[in-house]
């Protein structure tokens, strides 16, 4: 069984402990080229706004910041699965690890970017679906990119499987006037139709109102054209297998209880994925990183 670290009491100028919404402890950074806000609870990424930018990420009005309640926006972390859990739907959707407090072991500020590193084990968080002990690592990077690294190493003498997401909702001025490149000529897996169907994209990804939620192959390169708010925001995921598109539309919006009526015209999901077949097993004493870059041009 890995031992937890201890927590992180010395922090260096520009990064400190705060009580955020719901008093939900949080690490605020405030560095030259960027500020950003972390939640301990989940490892959230809740805020990040490059120097002299519009805030990249969208946080939900309605959103829920208790300890009993995933945040909604931000960069959730999706894990050890992805959606309802394929054997016991009493388990938490999109897994454990964004309702389990993190610890932060290790704060640095350099001249580029401040790099923050949470942690997570089983024993201190539990493992309630019987998975395979594990470490877990996530390093955060903020800077006038912002990079998202988490890393799971397998403690356990048994293989480890496990699907993985950074369900990262990205801000835009609206939805209609938004799309997405990078997806041209790949085949998707359609999950908003009943029943689920495939399809290729001939063209960049468009926004009518209605719920999209597509499974992807991840590309080289994202593109989100936030054309209202006259901004680019790219996306990088080298080594995730899948990238989702999500926007739940109005009819769908309307259905989610921390999800205003109206919110899905400011946001779309962009999300890096080990999912479905694209689920990772590590053998003993084995790792895995799974990396998002976020970028504003």
């Amino acid at each position: 069984m890995t031992t937890p670290s201890a927590p992180l009491t010395d922090l260096p100028v520009g990064i400190s402990m705060i009580d955020g919404l719901g008093s939900l402890p949080a690490v605020a950074v405030a560095h030259p080229s960027a500020t950003a806000l972390i939640y301990l609870h989940g490892a959230h990424v809740a805020e990040w706004c490059p120097t002299g930018q519009l805030p990249v990420l969208w946080m939900s009005a309605l959103s829920r910041y208790s300890t009993a309640d995933p945040l909604r926006g931000g960069i959730p972390l999706c894990f050890p699965w992805f959606g309802k859990n394929a054997t016991d739907a009493t388990l938490p959707n999109h897994g454990w690890a964004r309702l389990a407090e993190w610890t932060l072991i290790s704060a640095e500020s350099g001249a580029d970017a401040a790099e923050l590193t949470f942690e997570l084990t089983e024993q201190s968080v539990g493992v309630p679906d019987g998975t395979a002990p594990m470490r877990l690592l996530y390093v955060v990077t903020v800077g006038a990119e912002l990079t998202a690294d988490l890393q799971v190493i397998n403690t356990a003498d048994r293989d480890l499987t496990f699907e993985e997401a950074f369900h990262t909702y990205v801000t835009v001025g609206e939805i209609t006037a938004t799309t997405i490149g990078g997806f041209e000529n790949l085949p998707y897996l359609d999950r908003a139709a009943t029943p689920e169907a495939t399809g290729v994209s001939a063209q960049r990804v468009l926004f009518g109102g209605e719920h999209l939620e597509r499974i992807y192959p991840m590309p080289a390169l994202i593109d989100v054209d936030d054309a209202a708010q006259s901004r680019v925001i790219t996306v990088v995921a080298p080594a995730s297998a899948q990238s989702v598109i999500w926007n739940p539309g109005s009819v769908k919006a309307a259905d989610i209880a921390d999800f205003g009526d109206d919110e899905f015209t400011s946001m779309v999901c962009v999300e890096a994925a080990n999912v479905l077949d694209g689920a990772i097993t590590l053998a003993p004493g084995a790792s895995n990183h799974m990396t998002t870059t976020l970028a504003v041009r």
